[in-house]
């Protein structure tokens, strides 16, 4: 009697999935371990939360700093959107001692990294290539900057980032407008500059298929959570500065003469445009230098704290200019990054004390979705060796 050979099924799992597995694995443990010292001093949202349940708007005599606080009529304001310190409030309840967006901020950070990962999903219809657009885009670009450092106006930007993929999601998996209006709406309430992600969001609902009277009908359920966000925002502003317009960016508490005489040309203005395109674009890390010398000395080069060039820190998004731009959704990214991109040039505080261009963090979602449209057929072994080498580099320039 022949003895039959059961066939047993093998997964073959391919092999750059384990590196970027082992490697990611690696990353997230230097964030959780660097993330959670980081921030410590600063924070502002965690104070925040403490004053919303006390029943006040302004800042208690216990916070960690009023660093980049507003002062205004005897009180110390937070000026950035009261959304992070919303989400605190259960954590701060239990104690208003704990350093809680240094807890919060690692999950977060994987909360973006598996939110890309099915965005990229959605689009490329391949595991590989998504994973590798999520490893990017956490560990290759800028992005980097705000998952190792959790100070206030990293988790800000953490806190928008997920909030923006999210919604953005919600339009590749086809959710209620409803709960992507919650999720933009939220975003607003955490940087007042994502109101302009409206277009992307407007344009894609109006060119869907289907009849107009629907078209509407879903803008509209979209729109409810957004009015009711940007409703509470100016009373909010109007409460505590008497100014439905006024966050309290014209009365912060500013240390640095750099940005007393920059807010002193208007805290947005053409004038600051320059300088932020030159961040951007051109500047890059700065040499260490033996005293007295030009002798370059070991690790050679540190981080210019005033910015680096996207091409530096986030080179992976050179894709973007291999996609097509007759595509409705890299079209209304596109769109809506340019947009962003105007806002956030006419800013005076250019975003010191950074890795990177950190306000470029803004509008990088809307690349990352023109990056995957190009990628979306073949990933490319040049974006692959680039992010690599992105990798290693700005570990090599935040850690040495």
């Amino acid at each position: 009697m022949i003895k039959r050979k059961k066939n047993r099924a093998i997964v073959k799992i391919p092999k750059e999935f384990l590196i970027l597995s082992w490697v990611s694995l690696s990353g997230f443990i230097i964030i959780i371990l660097v993330a959670s010292g980081l921030g410590d001093k600063f924070q502002q949202f965690v104070s925040l939360a403490d004053s919303f349940l006390h029943g006040k708007l302004f800042l208690l005599g216990n916070t960690t700093s009023y660093y980049d606080a507003a002062f205004y009529q005897g009180h110390y304001y937070w000026p950035l959107g009261p959304f992070p310190a919303l989400i605190l409030l259960p954590f701060v309840f239990i104690s208003s001692a704990l350093p809680w967006q240094s807890y919060l901020h690692p999950l977060l950070i994987l909360a973006t990294f598996v939110t890309v990962f099915l965005l990229g999903l959605n689009i490329t219809k391949n595991r590989i290539s998504s994973f590798w657009a999520s490893f990017g885009y956490i560990f290759s670009t800028a992005y980097i900057g705000l998952a190792t450092n959790s100070t206030s106006w990293t988790f800000a930007q953490v806190v928008e980032n997920l909030l923006i993929f999210l919604a953005i999601l919600g339009i590749f998996r086809k959710w209620h407008p409803f709960v992507i209006g919650l999720f933009l709406a939220a975003a607003i309430a955490t940087r007042i500059d994502m109101i302009f992600t409206l277009i992307f969001f407007l344009i894609i609902f109006w060119l869907k298929e289907g009849k107009i009277a629907e078209k509407i009908k879903n803008i509209f359920y979209f729109l409810v959570p957004v009015f009711i966000s940007l409703i509470s925002l100016v009373f909010y502003n109007f409460v505590r500065f008497g100014s439905f317009f006024e966050q309290g960016y014209s009365f912060q508490k500013l240390v640095y003469p750099e940005f007393i005489a920059n807010r002193a040309a208007g805290v947005w203005s053409l004038v600051h445009f320059p300088a932020n395109l030159f961040y951007l674009f051109l500047s890059g890390p700065e040499p260490i230098l033996k005293h007295g010398t030009q002798i370059l000395v070991f690790p050679y080069l540190q981080p210019n704290l005033w910015g680096m060039s996207i091409f530096i820190t986030s080179p992976m998004l050179l894709a973007i200019f291999a996609a097509n731009y007759k595509n409705r959704s890299v079209l209304a990214s596109a769109l809506t990054a340019f947009a962003i991109f105007l806002f956030v040039m006419g800013y005076y505080g250019i975003g010191f004390m950074q890795f990177g261009y950190r306000y470029a963090l803004d509008f990088y979602p809307f690349l990352l979705i023109i990056f995957l449209f190009a990628v979306q057929k073949k990933f490319p072994n040049w974006v692959k060796m680039l992010i690599f080498i992105t990798f290693f580099t700005n570990l090599y320039l935040l850690f040495l």
